[in-house]
């Protein structure tokens, strides 16, 4: 497995993690779907919440851009270091959020589409 794949599956299970660490404050309807019955916290749970919203809005394209470039076969060291950049960024970001120190956030977050970018950059090479 490569590299590219190996980080979309971390990537995925810290967001299953951080969606794990929420659910005490999803009651009922709302864990099965229902987002306009969530209650907003400020505490340690809401704030795993609105990361695991986050990085699940973020995954989705990162993951068809990483099987797309696995498919492809256009695995490299640029979608390698794409990837890791991407998790490591979501791990920063969701400690951050999770210390309550969310307008930081935003910094990872950028690294995480720049991480992105370098998989993307993986297509438009040899």
């Amino acid at each position: 497995m490569t590299t590219d794949l190996i980080m979309l599956a971390w990537s995925a299970t810290l967001c299953v993690a951080l969606l794990a660490t929420s659910l005490p404050a999803t009651p009922g309807v709302a864990a099965a779907g229902n987002q306009a019955v969530v209650p907003t916290s400020s505490n340690w749970i809401g704030r795993a919440r609105r990361a695991h919203v986050a990085l699940a809005a973020n995954l989705i394209p990162f993951a068809f851009v990483v099987l797309t470039v696995a498919a492809l076969g256009k695995n490299n060291l640029m979608s390698a270091l794409g990837a890791e950049t991407f998790f490591w960024s979501w791990v920063a970001h969701a400690a951050l959020k999770l210390a309550g120190l969310g307008r930081l956030a935003i910094v990872p977050w950028t690294f995480s589409l720049v991480g992105t970018g370098l998989v993307v950059s993986a297509l438009f090479q040899g």
